[in-house]
């Protein structure tokens, strides 16, 4: 059985990254009919966003109060979007389309794979690293694509003796999903389970 779980990738963000996955996160849903039913309601979702960004932009460096001032706002937006994601992934019914649609990024379950894909932002905009589990003796083929999937969007990313790899130039804003196959001796395995993410 396929299972999709709804997730926040947040892992390495900046706080004006977070801002800006906030707001796209806010853009795919609002109006969005997948989700009339969803709770917390977009309205909830930008008014802490909105309430963090303002935090973001009065806070000043060295400044004990507006640190924390931002930093409780970055709490209350955080906990908005996680019950938000569990929301979503409810309502989704384990469908991709429907729970991409939503801006967040998944993770899909139940299918055979090379093993654990990891994704997390670069410190660079339109970057994104990718860690696989170490396999001895492997070696790691690497593609992206952008979403949607089609029979022809999947991109080589190159082949690496490393569990890590790192795709630049990739669109902000887009999401991207990304996947490994690992290679011994002469024979490839499978694709591993696609993982997707938007770029920032």
């Amino acid at each position: 059985m396929k299972i999709v779980e709804v997730t926040v990738n947040v892992k390495g963000l900046t706080p004006t990254m977070k801002l800006n996955l906030a707001n796209h996160i806010y853009s795919s849903v609002n109006g969005n009919s997948n989700f009339t039913a969803l709770f917390p309601t977009a309205a909830t979702l930008l008014t802490v966003t909105n309430g963090f960004s303002t935090a973001l932009s009065n806070q000043k460096k060295g400044d004990k109060t507006s640190t924390a001032t931002m930093k409780d706002a970055l709490h209350k937006m955080m906990r908005t979007l996680k019950a938000m994601a569990a929301c979503v992934e409810y309502l989704s019914n384990d469908n991709e389309t429907i729970a991409l649609s939503s801006g967040f990024s998944i993770k899909v379950h139940g299918v055979k794979t090379s093993g654990p894909l990891t994704l997390s932002h670069g410190a660079v905009s339109g970057t994104i690293n990718l860690v696989h589990k170490s396999i001895r003796g492997a070696s790691y083929k690497w593609q992206y694509s952008p979403d949607p999937i089609t029979a022809t969007s999947w991109v080589d990313a190159g082949s690496t003796t490393v569990v890590k790899n790192s795709i630049s130039g990739l669109i902000p804003g887009k999401v991207y999903w990304f996947r490994v196959a690992t290679i011994k001796g002469r024979t490839q395995s499978n694709w591993g389970t696609a993982v997707s993410l938007m770029v920032l």
